[in-house]
């Protein structure tokens, strides 16, 4: 009677035969969403635009927004400027954003300041960058200044100075990655060196101050925000923006005071920060001088608002920040994300910025607006959130 016993065992190395092939198809599976990643862009179904609200009274602000995007994709257009970028299977050109801004145009005009979900479903693809993207803020900051030199107004802004050189790589290297791609040095001897770091910036040559602030917490505030409203003595104001920088990557102070144990990540925000540094002005300069970057200024008046990269007034809670190597620069995008203050927001906006600290399609800096109570809600802001990109599809 050996055959049933036989049958047993074969059926048990069977199972057992099974069991392991399975086991070994789990290992696979599991090493294979450990170590391959997910696409960096996804096309979406419509479901993802669930949610997605412009409000009537919000309408004409973005629709101000999309023009001024459309003027400068134009004016991009005729220079023959523009990068090409793949997102997923989906290519994106100037004139594919042109395409789709010019369309949400008519398509807001048509909707009296009502976005109709089922033709942006119907006419765009819906691109989700496929991770977790931070959220900051940033604002048009209102600072008290000095002409001159003089208690309490020590700390200077400057000017773009004589010796720093400015060299664009797309002269030099043929190659259409390399737009925007800069080098920032001066000249010693027969060589182009890098520029003086923050720790030494008073070396550089033809150092020119603008104005005077109160504290170095402040003129850092300014560098980080890129531009701001300074305000003097006689009631006058100036418009001060971003010209250039010493070509170094910025730091984040935040960061190096977490580091060094100095405060809390419950503190790291930029009330709990500056709120360190002016309890802790001896140590100040150290910590500053650790963030290599150093930002030049240029003076403008009669400008009440914030300018982005674009040459355009931004517009608050609809212009944001990109890395423009990463991201399409001139690309109308929702966002959905957690406002401190204001609740979940699910809207708009158009990468009309960037920024030195704004690197990859895991970061965007989203502009809150002008003042004190703009500050507050971009100090706080560091949200993760939803990105996705709309691009009109061409007609077959």
């Amino acid at each position: 009677m050996p055959r049933p016993a036989f049958k047993r065992l074969d059926i048990r190395r069977a199972v057992i035969s099974s069991l392991l092939i399975l086991a070994g198809l789990g290992l696979f599976y599991f090493a294979y969403k450990k170590f391959v990643p997910s696409p960096l862009f996804k096309l979406v179904g419509p479901s993802a635009l669930k949610g997605l609200e412009v409000g009537r009274k919000e309408a004409p602000d973005l629709l101000e927004a999309l023009k001024r995007n459309a003027a400068y994709l134009q004016r991009q257009s005729k220079r023959g400027a523009g990068k090409t970028y793949r997102l997923g299977s989906v290519y994106v050109d100037n004139s594919s954003l042109i395409c789709s801004t010019d369309r949400l145009i008519r398509l807001l005009k048509e909707g009296g300041g009502h976005l109709a979900l089922e033709s942006l479903s119907r006419e765009f693809h819906i691109i989700k960058i496929n991770v977790p993207v931070l959220v900051t803020g940033y604002y048009l900051p209102e600072l008290e200044a000095s002409r001159t030199n003089s208690t309490p107004f020590t700390h200077p802004i400057y000017s773009v100075p004589e010796d720093l050189i400015t060299v664009r790589l797309k002269d030099f290297i043929d190659q259409v990655d390399l737009p925007d791609r800069v080098l920032r040095g001066r000249v010693e001897g027969h060589f182009l060196v890098p520029y003086y770091t923050r720790a030494n910036i008073e070396r550089a040559k033809g150092l020119r101050p603008i104005a005077y602030l109160k504290d170095p917490i402040e003129v850092l505030l300014l560098q980080v925000q890129g531009s701001g409203i300074l305000t003097f003595p006689d009631g006058s104001t100036s418009y001060v923006h971003y010209a250039a920088d010493n070509g170094y990557p910025y730091r984040s102070v935040g960061k190096i005071l977490l580091e060094k144990g100095l405060i809390t990540r419950e503190q790291a925000d930029w009330q709990g920060i500056s709120g360190w540094f002016r309890a802790h002005p001896k140590e100040s300069k150290e910590i500053l001088d650790q963030n290599p970057r150093f930002i030049f200024f240029k003076e403008e008046e009669g400008v009440g608002q914030a300018v982005g990269a674009q040459g355009v007034p931004l517009t608050p809670f609809h212009s944001i920040a990109v890395d423009p190597a990463r991201l399409p620069f001139g690309g109308v995008y929702v966002l959905d994300v957690e406002i401190p203050g204001h609740g979940r927001m699910k809207t708009l906006v158009i990468s009309q910025d960037k920024g030195g600290a704004i690197k990859g399609v895991d970061h965007i800096d989203l502009y809150i607006g002008r003042g004190e109570r703009a500050g507050e809600i971009a100090g706080r802001l560091k949200s993760k959130g939803r990105l996705m990109v709309l691009i009109k599809k061409f007609e077959k």
